[in-house]
């Protein structure tokens, strides 16, 4: 998570630069910093999760987080959802229940921290709704990057020994990766509704 924010800071730079330090200026740096921890929280339990579930149960529950949009819409900024969306939500949660056909055997914590994964990723969708109102692209990126990079490289000192170049070459072509689905991800909450966005995640699955 820490190389990710690491490359995704970086490579904001030369975006920044252009537009100089003063476009940094913001009256949202509260939510700019809820978005980042809950961007953060969102990678780490994504991550443990892969390491102890398997790979299917993981992803699908992280993109789950369209089903939750809804729910945090309306837990968080009073959106009444509407009726005719229940039935959907409903089907789409019966959708993943028989999937992973839970049982006691069968399920786990780290099934749970997959959830809470796309409970986070849910808020984050909507914070960056809110800001992409309002904030330039960029701004948003930076401010993410910065201060999730902020968050994470504490716990990270003294754990990069003997990572092999495969696996840097892996965490390097993560955090490109990342920093172009942000800054597409980003600049498609300023075009349209969080409601119509989130579905599309699901063809990650």
């Amino acid at each position: 998570v820490t190389v990710q924010y690491l490359i995704c800071s970086v490579l904001c730079l030369p975006r920044i630069r252009r537009a100089g330090l003063r476009e940094l200026a913001t009256d949202h740096l509260a939510l700019h910093l809820f978005r980042g921890v809950a961007g953060v929280l969102g990678f780490y339990l994504f991550y443990a999760s892969i390491e102890n579930i398997p790979m299917v149960d993981a992803m699908l529950l992280r993109q789950s987080a369209p089903l939750l949009v809804p729910l945090v819409l309306w837990l968080w900024l009073g959106d009444i959802v509407l009726s005719q969306a229940w039935l959907p939500l409903g089907i789409g949660f019966v959708g993943i229940a028989v999937i992973l056909r839970p049982s006691p055997s069968g399920l786990s914590w780290w099934h749970a921290a997959g959830l809470a994964s796309a409970a986070t990723l849910a808020i984050s969708m909507v914070a960056t709704r809110l800001l992409a109102s309002t904030e330039p692209t960029y701004r948003i990126l930076f401010y993410y990057c910065v201060l999730s990079l902020a968050c994470v490289a504490p716990f990270s000192i003294g754990d990069y020994a003997n990572i092999s170049l495969p696996g840097w070459a892996a965490m390097i072509y993560i955090g490109i990766a990342i920093y172009w689905t942000l800054e597409l991800y980003t600049r498609a909450y300023g075009m349209a509704p969080t409601a119509i966005i989130a579905p599309i995640n699901y063809f990650a699955v």
